[in-house]
């Protein structure tokens, strides 16, 4: 990663920092980062059989997340799934964040830098996540490094867990112009690309938040059965992108 790249992920992290809407509308006490939050759980959760019959009891998983911030979905995987910490991993950029990771996961290996330059070993982990990194990443060439390096250092036949926004649906194009911070949202066939020669396991995920802004206000219910029944709705892509090799397909 260039001095360049990274001097603008740390604009980025900063103008979020500074920005007093961005972080109450993600906020715990946001409904809508609550409802958002709460699908990806329950889509996570969906995932965890396909995962155990390709690797095995959690206890024997390694585990990296590429953009921790200050923890991501590590103490998930730790408390929920039962991944053991030490088989824990995370890296970002942001010094602040991964101190606040490592206070949250003392055992787990967190680190600061860049997920374009990861520091382990190839074929270290079988699970890497990527949990709305690559939306963050504006640049096209520093995207294809990350990837690169995500499917380097994962086993043969291991899978990116993904969860991101995805941009091919309606007027997806105009909301994103719209997005504050700037984000560059990714299709299946950007996805595709990123990740060459693997498998692609991905359905839509959660409510497009903009229209389960306007439904929540009026029931969680509303915007529930929303999200359940209209698929193309759905704003993100959460599954899988499984590296070839291995013994399950």
């Amino acid at each position: 990663m260039t001095a360049r790249d990274e001097d603008r992920a740390r604009a980025l992290y900063a103008e979020r920092d500074a920005d007093a809407e961005w972080a109450a509308r993600w906020s715990a006490d946001n409904p809508v980062a609550r409802f958002a939050a709460e699908g990806r759980l329950r889509g996570l959760r969906a995932l965890l059989p396909d995962l155990t019959a390709r690797f095995g009891p959690p206890s024997g998983w390694r585990v990296l997340e590429a953009g921790v911030g200050s923890g991501g979905l590590l103490p998930w995987l730790r408390d929920e799934a039962g991944v053991p910490e030490d088989r824990l991993a995370g890296i970002d950029l942001s010094g602040d964040r991964i101190l606040a990771a490592a206070r949250a996961l003392p055992r787990a290996d967190v680190r600061p830098g860049s997920a374009a330059e990861l520091p382990w070993p190839s074929a270290s982990f079988e699970i890497v996540v990527a949990s709305t990194l690559f939306s963050s990443v504006l640049d096209p060439d520093l995207r294809s490094r990350i990837a690169g390096e995500c499917l380097r250092v994962l086993a043969p036949g291991g899978v990116v867990l993904w969860y991101d926004m995805r941009d091919d649906f309606l007027l997806a194009g105009v909301f994103r112009r719209l997005a504050k911070p700037a984000e560059d949202w990714l299709g299946r066939g950007e996805i595709a690309r990123l990740f060459p020669g693997c498998t692609l396991r991905l359905r839509r995920a959660t409510l497009f938040l903009p229209l389960a802004r306007p439904l929540l206000s009026v029931s969680p219910a509303l915007a529930r059965a929303a999200e359940a029944v209209k698929p193309f709705l759905r704003g993100h892509y959460l599954g899988l992108v499984i590296k070839p090799g291995g013994d399950v397909g």
